[in-house]
């Protein structure tokens, strides 16, 4: 409904008016003064008023400029009726009050209705415009903020594309640079008859086998951290006993830069409830990081305070590069590295501090960085809410003590040992390694030989390999397991997946321990231990 505004004071001339424009669709509110016609456009959407100039009290000029003065009707087409005569100081008096045009009495109908629709027409017109105009303007904004937000994702895609770059170019680095060395001591191996010379050689090796290993495994969790898939196992462990452990750990990398590594850690045990493994993973990081950043001669200092009563606050502060002030919220970053300069070596991979972030935050804790600025050294702070002990520090001393130690001889018992790998080299060398240790050992290279071998030789331990091509260890473990011959077996899968479900879907098969390759002389000996553990158990009257 279109609603056109109709003010006079004299009831006669509104009938007029009324009769002449009356038509469908058009509603006519009359009003008979200034004040009842502003309630009726409070009251209503007029598009068209047609006010009388000369009335008691407001007059149509007044009205007029109240109508424009307010925003919802300062638009609305305005025509003046009068029945003075036509005078150009009184024509100025109503355009200047917002008229658009004047109608002199008597009306004439037809120029009446033409003006009227014509008005109308306009102000419709205008109406769109304005809405065309408004629609457009929202348009502009939401295509600047699209363009915006498309500009701050591509920044941020070309910056990880950078980042992504650099680390594979470091991953290439580091990955040759423990390399070089092994190579170079395979070499000495082959040539040298110099004991002292073979022993020193085969520390470096080891050394550089276990730097490649933690740089494999730090790419594996990166993977399980942004998939959600690190899975922790977390009960009440001693922080203190972790932090001295992770300090010693690190000692043959601070001690060959001649670095100050001091360990202030309360004499009492700090409970907190979180997985040893990743704690451990973390402080070591942490310790690692700050030997990397700082010079040959420099101090890194380990502390531990609670505060609060509530929190362990561990402080890993080191004298070394620093970082820039606009780095140290972007450490924690995935790929990103402090220092990118070809001539510092010892970069990383800009992976460990944002294991360290992901780590500390799945045990509900804290990690920043601080720093003074470069060259004034660096300190990251690690807190983790404290918990009640579920045992006394004596009882797992206790627990400790009566668990085999995996450095310990094995049994003097010779065992038969079965290994089963389709790499020949890795199942020979181990083979190698075992009869080293004064075992009978035998390698088979795949799954359907393992079920003829395992039978014949009826091995005392099988190291099982699981991603082997037609039958899989899984399956072999399996088939052996429904055999008595077999029920007792120690079975020990090796395997380069490492995760959780791997381990749960290793342990549904059948297997007695899940081991991720490379294994170390350590989880041999373990194994071997844990075998004559068993066997005497199970021999037990």
């Amino acid at each position: 409904m279109i609603n056109f505004l109709l003010v006079d004071d004299i009831e006669q001339n509104l009938t007029a008016l009324e009769a002449i424009l009356a038509q469908d669709g058009l509603n006519l509110l009359k009003a008979r003064s200034g004040v009842e016609a502003l309630e009726l456009l409070l009251q209503h959407d007029i598009e068209l008023a047609l006010l009388d100039v000369q009335m008691p009290g407001m007059d149509g000029f007044e009205l007029a400029q109240h109508i424009r003065q307010r925003e919802k009707t300062r638009h609305i087409p305005i025509i003046f009726i009068t029945a003075t005569h036509k005078s150009l100081q009184l024509q100025f008096r109503g355009y200047q009050a917002g008229a658009v045009d004047y109608i002199y009495k008597p009306i004439e109908p037809g120029i009446l209705k033409s003006k009227v629709n014509t008005f109308y027409q306009i102000f419709q017109q205008q109406k769109q415009l304005e809405h065309k105009n408004q629609e457009l303007k929202r348009y502009a904004e939401e295509n600047a903020q699209l363009l915006s937000q498309t500009q701050s994702y591509l920044a941020a895609l070309e910056a990880e594309d950078r980042r992504k770059d650099e680390f594979l170019a470091t991953l290439g680095h580091e990955l040759r640079n423990p390399l070089a060395p092994i190579a170079n001591g395979l070499q000495i191996l082959a040539m040298s008859k110099d004991p002292q010379q073979l022993d020193e050689t085969n520390k470096v090796m080891s050394q550089q086998l276990a730097h490649l290993k933690k740089l494999v495994d730090d790419l594996l969790d990166v993977s399980r951290v942004r998939q959600g898939k690190i899975t922790l196992n977390r009960v009440p462990v001693d922080i203190c006993d972790i932090a001295r452990r992770a300090s010693e750990a690190c000692r043959v990398t601070t001690d060959s830069k001649q670095q100050a590594l001091t360990v202030q850690v309360p004499e009492q045990s700090i409970w907190v409830l979180g997985d040893e493994t990743r704690l451990y993973q973390v402080l070591t990081n942490l310790l690692s990081n700050a030997s990397k950043y700082t010079p040959q001669g420099g101090t890194i200092c380990t502390e531990l305070s609670i505060e609060d009563g509530a929190t362990v606050v561990t402080k890993v502060i080191d004298n070394g590069r620093g970082i820039a002030p606009e780095m140290q919220q972007k450490v924690f970053e995935l790929f990103t590295q402090v220092d990118l300069t070809h001539h510092h070596s010892d970069s990383g991979l800009g992976i460990g501090l944002a294991l360290v972030k992901k780590i500390t935050r799945l045990h509900d804790g804290e990690i920043s960085a601080t720093s003074q600025g470069l060259g004034r050294g660096s300190t990251f702070t690690l807190r983790l809410p404290i918990c009640e002990p579920v045992q006394s520090s004596a009882d797992n001393k206790a627990k400790e003590s009566s668990q085999p130690e995996a450095d310990s001889p094995q049994s003097e018992n010779e065992k038969r040992i079965l290994v089963v790998d389709d790499n020949r080299e890795a199942a020979e060398t181990l083979v190698e390694l075992l009869t080293l240790l004064g075992h009978e050992g035998h390698c088979i290279f795949s799954g359907e030989e393992a079920l003829a071998a395992a039978t014949e030789l009826n091995p005392d331990i099988l190291f099982l390999d699981i991603g082997m091509p037609g039958m899989s260890g899984h399956e072999v473990c399996q088939q052996l397991r429904q055999k008595t011959q077999f029920r007792d077996t120690y079975i020990v899968a090796q395997t380069g997946f490492g995760q959780a479900e791997d381990k749960q879907k290793s342990e549904a098969h059948g297997f007695d321990k899940h081991l991720v390759k490379p294994l170390t002389l350590q989880q041999i000996q373990q194994v071997l231990a844990e075998h004559d553990s068993r066997r005497a158990a199970r021999d037990k009257p």
